[in-house]
């Protein structure tokens, strides 16, 4: 009896362990359709480029895209809002809360490409503007205006600032020149040539520290940028007053990162311009700005006379301000561009310019203003103005004799 007892005891409590866990399977199996997964392809907004290698993360987990811009989160607990998040250099940073629900979940990602960067240097801080697509910036346009005035804005398109202004004359022309250099590299240089802008508000006395700065600018932003070819790009300085003197001291010191120089009406010039005698430059003077006039012609004639490739141009009936023609600055920068650029630029390399051959370009008589081509000048070739082409040759010739 006591066994019969016994047994029928072990009997219920086995019988009520089945009932317990009738369903446990079930119960799994539910529990294992709740999870969800997420997926999708990281693209770059505008052309719907797919990036890859780019770090996404969910929550606390992390992943990278493939090849093809594809990432993927699997056996995630749905119900749960959890923090998309993408941080990848040269593009504006992504987050969104995403809500996971059963199964698969979709979500592609699109990137905005940063546009805008700044660094603060010793000697200044800098601003530049990368137009959107361009693969490869081979060239940086550098506006560089007197250490007084605020040129940050020639970057992204604001006026200049300059508390002070000699004239309001003089202030409305370099502002007039920084509206229509930045209008032109936008429209034309920014793909023909992957020309980056920069723009900086310097302080005064610019000097070779301020040289080193523009270096360590330009590294600085290839970093953050994610473009590294900026760190080695070539520049063409278009300098107003002590800008203009700038311009013309980094090309002597540093003349196989300069494409080209505009000096206008700095009035401190030194005369052995070294190297910079084989970079292209532009040299402007004022009719009344007797002040500047007498160093300036000093120092072309000085180094035009060791075959510098240079023109000087007097503005008629102009004083200390930024040249008004912007097409003849334009076309002068462009032909240069044009010519010294390689045609390919590798990203981490310093970039070999090409030599331009003296006797390929146009000479214009000073006293006279007729233009020839080189090996039909008939005066002194090395008294005459240096010009690139027969179109930078004409708009010499229409500029000084107006």
């Amino acid at each position: 009896m006591e066994r019969r007892n016994g047994s029928g005891l072990l009997l219920a409590v086995a019988l009520l362990l089945a009932a317990s866990c009738l369903g446990c399977d079930s119960a799994a199996e539910e529990e294992e359709t709740r999870k969800g997964s997420l997926t999708g392809t990281v693209l770059e907004t505008g052309n719907q480029t797919p990036l890859s290698a780019i770090s996404v993360k969910l929550g606390t987990t992390e992943t990278t895209t493939d090849p093809n811009g594809r990432y993927a989160f699997h056996d995630l607990t749905t119900g749960r809002s959890m923090k998309l998040h993408v941080a990848a250099t040269g593009f504006v940073e992504f987050e969104e809360n995403i809500l996971v629900q059963e199964g698969e979940n979709k979500r592609d990602i699109l990137l905005v490409r940063k546009t805008l960067y700044s660094y603060d240097a010793s000697q200044g801080r800098f601003r530049m503007y990368l137009p959107p697509g361009v693969t490869t910036y081979r060239s940086v346009l550098f506006f560089v205006a007197p250490p007084t005035v605020e040129a940050r804005g020639f970057a992204n398109g604001e006026s200049l600032i300059n508390p002070n202004p000699p004239s309001a004359e003089a202030f409305a022309r370099l502002n007039e020149q920084a509206t229509g250099l930045r209008r032109w590299a936008l429209e034309h240089a920014a793909d023909k040539h992957g020309t980056a802008l920069l723009g900086a508000n310097l302080t005064p006395p610019a000097n070779r520290q301020t040289e080193a700065d523009i270096i360590e600018t330009l590294t600085d932003i290839a970093e953050q940028s994610g473009h590294a070819e900026l760190a080695h790009a070539p520049l063409v300085l278009v300098g107003m007053s002590a800008g203009g003197c700038l311009a013309y001291d980094f090309t002597r010191r540093r003349s196989s990162r300069v494409v080209g120089f505009i000096a206008q009406k700095g009035g401190c010039l030194v005369d052995d311009a070294e190297a910079a005698r084989d970079v292209p430059g532009y040299l402007f003077i004022g009719e009344t700005d007797l002040d500047s006039n007498a160093n300036i012609t000093q120092a072309f004639e000085s180094n035009r006379k060791e075959g510098a490739l240079w023109a000087l141009a007097s503005e008629p009936g102009a004083g200390h301000v930024a040249v008004r023609d912007i097409d003849l600055v334009t076309n002068w920068i462009d032909s240069v561009l044009e010519r010294r650029l390689p045609e390919s630029v590798a990203a981490g390399s310093p970039v070999t310019l090409q030599n331009l051959d003296e006797t390929a370009g146009w000479l214009g008589n000073r006293q006279t203003f007729e233009i020839a081509d080189f090996s039909q000048y008939g005066g002194d070739r090395l008294k005459a103005a240096w010009l690139p082409t027969i179109q930078t040759a004409q708009d010499w010739q229409v500029f000084v004799s107006r």
